[in-house]
């Protein structure tokens, strides 16, 4: 069957007509992302001792689902209630104006950014970089190096110790046999390295998971079980001692 492509006018007549009905539609993610009723503000500085109003609060900053606890965060974390109205609030400006002048004024808000964390960080503001992630940072800091081969780093700065967590079992071992020579101690955690000279520590985790079980039980009561979406969250692969 030939495709055939709509012209302009009904191409934005039918993008017009979906975006009504989508505007009526209460979507489940629109419903999930709403920030009509924001939380009271945390206070600058925690009190010398948190109770549970105070941890009620901080979690109110995050639109979290009621029921929902996330157990594992990994490498995408949720983002509070102030973070996402400014980036919605960004994004919307730049749409609003999508000119290089309005864009312009990013650079001056980059450049606070760095400063506040340098302050919070004890550093001044040409020593920090935004990047999009630690992965990128990593990768700028390593390709700005002028590494050679044979280069080991954190020996030659004077290291006494090492602490790895290795992706590959054997990749790192001859520089971790190089780094033993040297009198430095090599650990690895949570993963293994094989050459001899290394301290390979690791955690039962099926012990911890039912520690941690055990814990939200005592902490929340046997009621909270029967909240479905708990379960399910304690109940996925990974996450021992839930039965």
């Amino acid at each position: 069957m030939p495709h055939t492509v709509p012209d302009r006018r009904r191409f934005f007549g039918d993008l017009g007509s979906r975006a009504a009905a989508l505007a009526v539609v209460p979507l489940p993610l629109s419903r999930a992302l709403s920030l009509e009723i924001p939380p009271a503000a945390l206070p600058d500085a925690p009190p010398a001792r948190p109770d549970e109003s105070y941890w009620a609060l901080v979690r109110a900053q995050f639109p979290i689902r009621d029921g929902l606890i996330p157990l594992n965060a990994a490498n995408l974390c949720p983002a509070p209630r102030s973070v996402i109205d400014a980036v919605q609030r960004a994004a919307a400006d730049v749409d609003a104006d999508v000119s290089f002048q309005n864009r312009a004024k990013y650079d001056e808000l980059r450049d606070r950014a760095r400063e506040g964390l340098a302050r919070y960080l004890g550093a001044s503001a040409d020593e920090i970089a935004i990047v999009r992630n630690t992965t990128e940072g990593n990768n700028t800091i390593v390709g700005g190096l002028p590494l050679g081969r044979g280069d080991e780093v954190v020996v030659q700065a004077g290291a006494e110790a090492i602490v790895i967590f290795p992706i590959s079992p054997t990749a790192l071992n001859q520089v971790v046999k190089n780094a033993c020579d040297k009198g430095v101690k090599v650990f690895a955690y949570d993963a293994e390295i094989t050459e001899p000279c290394a301290y390979n520590i690791s955690i039962d985790q099926e012990e911890a998971g039912r520690v941690t079980a055990e814990w939200l039980v005592k902490k929340l009561g046997e009621g909270a079980f029967e909240n479905e979406l708990l379960r399910r969250q304690l109940e996925k692969p990974g996450i021992h001692g839930v039965r």
